[in-house]
């Protein structure tokens, strides 16, 4: 009932690749630009969960897909689900592929680098369904993960200092440690 009181909304998610052609996504998808575009097709290291699965057959466009569709998968198709905003157009921001673990730097810059395309593509909500929390359990030290903190402070601080200062960056539910703490 609430639907007809809310305005249009563009709403960025920097995630895996996503199924744009997915029946309850194909109207509502776009990239902010040709490069996150490009990086479409690809999976993220960690979308293997079970360490078994054959993930470039299996779990391309898994995660980023599941997100969009609950933010904002097609209403009244009789299809799949309806996702929590009507009227909203997606802008996605597929993040850059890691080789391995430990290739945090080039992830960071993707997800910082999404943030800014995000924004400047009109996007007033950015979801960011990751988390840092398990870092501190895999042992990774205090130092490390305050120095990946500092790197979102300055990112953001930056658009906001650049006069982008209308847009809220959130983080999904159950993205945190195993006791579901977000510690990020």
């Amino acid at each position: 009932s609430y639907n007809d009181q809310m305005a249009e909304i563009n709403i960025g998610i920097s995630d895996s690749s996503f199924d744009v052609i997915h029946e309850d996504l194909k109207n509502k998808c776009s990239f902010p630009n040709k490069l996150l575009e490009s990086r479409n097709d690809s999976t993220l290291w960690w979308l293997d969960n079970d360490k078994n699965t054959d993930y470039s057959d299996k779990q391309v466009n898994a995660h980023g897909t599941h997100v969009a569709g609950i933010i904002g998968a097609e209403h009244d198709n009789e299809k799949g689900i309806s996702g929590i905003s009507k009227k909203c157009y997606l802008k996605l921001a597929p993040q850059y592929v890691n080789e391995g673990a430990n290739d945090f730097l080039w992830w960071d810059s993707s997800i910082y680098a999404n943030l800014s395309y995000l924004v400047d593509a009109g996007c007033k909500v950015i979801n960011y369904s990751q988390g840092k929390a398990n870092w501190t359990e895999a042992g990774y030290s205090d130092d490390f993960i305050r120095r990946e903190g500092n790197l979102a402070a300055i990112s953001i601080t930056k658009l906001i200092e650049s006069g982008k200062n209308d847009f809220i960056v959130v983080q999904s539910a159950g993205n945190g440690n195993n006791n579901g703490v977000a510690l990020d």
